[in-house]
């Protein structure tokens, strides 16, 4: 990443927990431990119906895992940092592999 993207990240991170989420009461920075996940998406509809871009010839699931932490929280928002990887599931060597980090605000409604 480089600097200005680097800035635009804490820019973006800051304008979300300064928002209405520091508004809310009793906000809990680092509230849970990190977590881990693993599971496979099967693409339904598209372009290539049925045939994820991550899989050469005819695969169809994709792969995803990655590691995420919640930031902060309250009673009924959340912020959480994210990586996850994505590749093809059914087959050795991948057509594509992707990896990304993001931030969520996860809004829970009871």
């Amino acid at each position: 990443m480089t600097r200005a993207t680097y800035k635009q990240f804490y820019f973006a991170l800051l304008l979300i927990t300064s928002g209405p989420v520091l508004a809310l009461d009793s906000l809990r920075w680092f509230p849970n431990a990190p977590y881990a996940f693993a599971g496979v998406d099967h693409q339904l509809q598209g372009t290539n119906k049925g045939v994820s871009v991550f899989c050469r010839g005819r695969g169809s699931d994709t792969s995803n895992m990655g590691l995420g932490l919640v930031l902060v929280k309250n009673r009924k928002v959340e912020i959480v940092v994210q990586w996850t990887h994505h590749s093809c599931i059914t087959q050795a060597h991948d057509l594509n592999v992707y990896d990304g980090f993001g931030i969520q605000a996860r809004a829970y409604f009871w």
